[in-house]
């Protein structure tokens, strides 16, 4: 029964001894209360609480499709038949083995104990050797190779890596390196220092433990290779013009350059007040007053003005000074909130809707409406109470409407006060303008007084008639015309008169209830009605000369004397009926009965006279005048004028056929009828054939599909794609040159074919067009990117693109360039990194140097992308400690001389003193008393 059934999901069994159905839900459904099935008993309606609902996925080899769900941690899952391997079954549950454990054919989990040959370090998880199932092994001996957890016994290492190998494959292996605080080199099979060491002695040695790395008050930080990273303490920055404001120095291995010493701040003043968030405590006015500073160890005292507390801290905090270290922005200050401050004072009156608006010094509180503070008896009434500095509130008290209003009362009503608000009732027997008896008034709302109820105004007093007022709260109901009471509030009407509201009657009109059925006319009489056929219909079963039926009272019309239509085309009629006698060829004219009028049908070959077809309407009563002989392509049957046939004097094989309304014209392949676009073409007798015209192929609907354009021939349509598109059929690849361009020959009637559409070349394939023409795709070693009319080259790091031809650089990158699908792109040049003058535009940006230093060059080694400068002998980098720099782009800052005697590894030793003369060399000389060792 369906307005019983299971719900979706489920089947449905019924047991007839004991009328009950159990509804049991499908493999792989549950009961969202979990029970595989429910019992119903007799008619009870199925509960949508009890649909089924689908199970949670599980891993299965096979899902079970004879059983429910089962219970997993709680949640319904569908039910399994097998698992995958791997994994444990047990009662419809697959779960996967524990680490280290398998699952063996019978479906249960044993441990994995047995190790493999050659292995170093045993694992947890099992893998499986030659059918077997083994330990894993994270390590192997030297002659074996570990994959994925196994040994096998070839290696590739012999002889391949500086330190420690370990092959990774049979082929392939990985080289290590064990001393410590040594890394790979880019090679792969050396190694190096990591990063933050430099190799001293035989060992390598933190770079920031070397003698005085930094110089006093700063701190080191190891950075890549052997290069360090200098950085002064808090409260001091870098010495020298050029370093002062940097934050740190990356320096590579080296002595100290005591010049750029670390020295103290003071911070009040800083580099310029206000210019930096770390000095001073800001140019804001608060009331007039900028904060004061105070410049301490590694920072400043910063004290807000009176009445201000310093700002990001708890809203509650009254704190007006501090003191920030370096690095630490000073945060402003901001006006003490009494009202947060003084809120739990507040809140001991225990009143909710309190409100609180915080002024210089002061608050203001403003109690929920329909209270005012205590004490503050007067009128108007005000909620708000001005509070200085910790002056305690003593709360809020209700304002009792009724007496500060006086209820607003007005004769015959009565006040209720309430918080805020207050309610007037009216007095028994009156009502307020809106009919009803009370009012809630808010404040000082003005109460507009009640009046006395008038019964009539309030559901017409519960009359259904007139209803009159005839004393207070009293009234009297009466009725119209043709209508009297029904005890004291109905109307009833008379005999013959129906009801048309408010208690009056009318002339019940017999015509509107039951009428005289269909094709008639009715005319109400006194307790009557009289029925006449329409013309062209009949009374049937009654006499044909019967013209009205008169029937009495309210009585129903008799269905068997409906109207009937007569038959117009029975002749016997007289001669306004049927359509003749006269024969055709031996045919019949053929005669079509319709409503008040007739079809008359000519045979084929003939036309009806006075029509322009087979077939005329005829008028009942009218004669049918017959028919005439139908040449309708004979071009002369109507002279000059063209009324018949499809033209007299043409080159072209037009088709004429005869039709019941005239011919019809049928224009040869490749051409459609003058104004139209059809070639066939049915005209009406009379009227005149306009001739043959070309067709125009491409005005159809997606005559060639998108991205193409269309031109038309007789017969055809020829179909070719816009520049940088092809036609989808012929590929994406290796396409012959030939057909790229050609255009598809589409013949008419043949609509275009989605598989022909045009779509965009593959501009980047080197490979499209076939033989390949190198107008497609960028050269080797270049990026591209597909254009619709070509492509964007890009050349790698190093290299660039000359603008040559109709090649068209992108501004501001030169290895860049527009290339068009008509042009052979020719590559990229390698950028000469030390040619000096290699950017003409702006020298020095490749190259190192023109000047001699000591009538020697600056030596410039390129680089894949940049070049390291190199300066001669008793030369450094300028404000480097270096004579070697690396640029990736920018000037090279040149070389300066080195005075020998300042760095202490160029020492003369002690009792000696040291004096430059040349470039490259410094002079020691023995104090007075001393002599040369050696």
């Amino acid at each position: 029964v369906e307005t019983l059934g299971c719900g979706p999901n489920s089947g449905c069994a019924t047991v007839d001894p004991q009328k009950m159905r159990i509804c049991t839900c499908l493999p792989g459904y549950t009961h969202k209360n979990g029970v595989p099935s429910i019992h119903l008993n007799g008619l009870t309606n199925w509960n949508e609480e009890d649909d089924c609902i689908e199970c949670a996925p599980q891993t299965c080899a096979e899902v079970s499709t004879t059983r429910s769900c089962v219970e997993i941690d709680g949640v319904q899952t569908v039910a399994c038949d097998s698992c995958l391997e791997g994994f444990e079954f047990s009662n419809g549950i697959c779960r996967s083995c524990p680490v280290g454990e398998w699952a063996n054919s019978t479906g249960f989990c044993n441990a994995c104990t047995k190790s493999q040959e050659g292995c170093l370090t045993n694992g947890v998880p099992c893998v499986k050797v030659n059918g077997e199932h083994v330990r894993y092994c994270e390590s192997c001996s030297s002659d074996y190779i570990q994959d994925n957890g196994v040994c096998r016994d070839e290696s590739p290492c012999a002889g391949n890596c500086e330190d420690m190998c370990v092959a990774t494959t049979t082929t392939d292996y990985v080289c290590h390196c064990t001393q410590e605080n040594t890394i790979l080199d880019e090679d792969g099979h050396s190694c190096v220092c990591r990063d933050g060491y430099y190799f001293g002695r035989s060992e390598c040695l933190p770079v920031c433990e070397m003698q005085n790395p930094c110089g006093p008050h700063a701190e080191c930080t190891p950075s890549i290779r052997d290069k360090r990273i200098c950085t002064c303490l808090p409260g001091y920055r870098f010495g020298g013009p050029s370093t002062q404001f940097m934050e740190s120095l990356q320096l590579p291995y080296g002595s100290w350059d005591s010049r750029f010493d670390c020295q103290v701040i003071d911070y009040c003043t800083g580099l310029e007040v206000g210019s930096e968030p770390f000095f001073g405590c800001g140019v804001n006015e608060y009331n007039g007053e900028v904060p004061a500073c105070q410049s301490v160890a590694n920072g400043r005292r910063c004290t807000c003005p009176p009445g201000f507390r310093i700002n990001a801290r708890k809203r509650t905090d009254t704190v007006t000074e501090g003191v920030y270290d370096f690095g630490t922005p000073f945060p402003g200050c901001q006006d003490i909130d009494e009202c947060e401050l003084y809120q739990n004072i507040d809140e001991l009156t225990g009143m909710e809707g309190i409100l609180c608006h915080d002024g210089i010094n002061s608050r203001t509180i403003t109690c929920p409406p329909g209270y005012w503070a205590k004490g503050e008896n007067q009128f108007p009434p005000n909620p708000n109470v001005m509070l200085v500095g910790d002056e305690p509130f003593i709360g809020c008290e209700v304002i009792v409407t009724c007496d500060v209003y006086n209820g607003g009362l007005h004769l015959n009503a009565y006040c209720t006060s309430g918080i805020n608000q207050r309610i007037i009732s009216c007095h028994s027997g009156y009502h307020l303008n809106d009919n009803s008896t009370s009012v809630v008034l808010t404040g000082d709302a003005v109460f507009e007084g009640c009046k006395a109820i008038d019964p009539c105004l309030i559901n017409n007093g519960g009359c259904e008639g007139l209803c009159e007022k005839t004393a207070p709260g009293e009234r009297r109901c009466s009725c119209g015309d043709h209508a009297r009471l029904s005890g004291t509030t109905d109307c009833v009407c008379d005999i013959g008169y129906t009801k048309v509201g408010f208690g009056f009657c009318e002339d019940t009109n017999e015509c509107s209830l039951h009428g005289c059925g269909p094709h008639s006319s009715c005319t109400q009489g006194l307790n009557t009605r009289t029925c006449e056929c329409l013309s062209g219909f009949h009374f049937r079963n009654k006499p044909r000369q019967t013209t009205s039926i008169s029937v009495a009272g309210t009585a129903a019309w008799d269905s068997t004397y409906d109207c009937v239509a007569n038959d117009v085309c029975d002749v016997t009629f007289g001669t306004g009926y049927g359509c003749g006698t006269i024969s055709y060829s031996n045919k019949p004219v053929e005669c079509t009965e319709s409503v008040g009028l007739r079809i008359c049908k000519c045979p084929t070959g003939y036309y009806a006279v006075g029509g322009s077809s087979r077939s005329i309407s005829v008028v009942t009563g009218d004669s049918f005048a017959g028919c005439q002989v139908n040449d309708n392509c004979n071009p002369f049957l109507t002279g000059a004028n063209g009324g018949t046939g499809c033209g007299q004097n043409t080159t072209l094989d037009i088709k004429c056929t005869i039709t019941d309304t005239g011919r019809t014209c049928e224009c040869p392949l490749g051409y459609t009828n003058k104004g139209y676009t059809t070639r066939s073409l049915n005209i009406t007798l009379g009227s005149v054939f306009t001739g043959c015209e070309v067709t125009d192929q491409c005005a159809i609907s997606n005559p060639c599909g998108n991205q193409s354009s269309c031109t038309s021939y007789i017969g055809y349509r020829l179909c070719t794609c816009l520049r940088g598109y092809h036609f989808k059929s012929l590929g994406d690849s290796r396409i012959p040159q030939e057909l790229l361009m050609a255009g598809k020959k589409i013949s008419e009637g043949t609509a275009w074919q989605a598989s022909d559409e045009c779509t965009l070349n593959a501009n980047c394939d080197p490979n499209f067009d076939d033989p390949p023409s190198g107008k497609f795709g960028c050269a080797a070693l270049s990026g591209c990117i597909s254009n619709i009319n070509g492509r964007y080259c890009t050349c790698p790091a190093g290299s660039y693109i000359p603008g040559v031809g109709n090649v068209t650089l992108i501004q501001g990158e030169g290895d860049r360039a527009f290339v068009p699908d008509s042009v052979v792109f020719e590559g990229c040049i390698q950028s000469d990194f030390c040619d000096y003058n290699f950017n003409s535009s702006n020298p020095g940006t490749y190259g190192c140097s023109t000047e001699l230093y000591d009538q020697k060059p600056v030596t410039c080694t390129p680089l894949t992308e940049g070049r390291v400068c190199q300066c001669p002998p008793g030369f450094f980098v300028k404000d480097l400690t270096s004579d070697t720099v690396t640029l990736v782009s920018g000037e090279f800052p040149g070389c300066v001389d080195i005075d020998e005697c300042t760095l202490p590894q160029l020492s003369c030793g002690p009792h000696s003193t040291c004096s430059t003369t040349e470039i490259a060399s410094r002079f020691c000389q023995c104090d007075t008393g001393f002599h040369i060792s050696s």
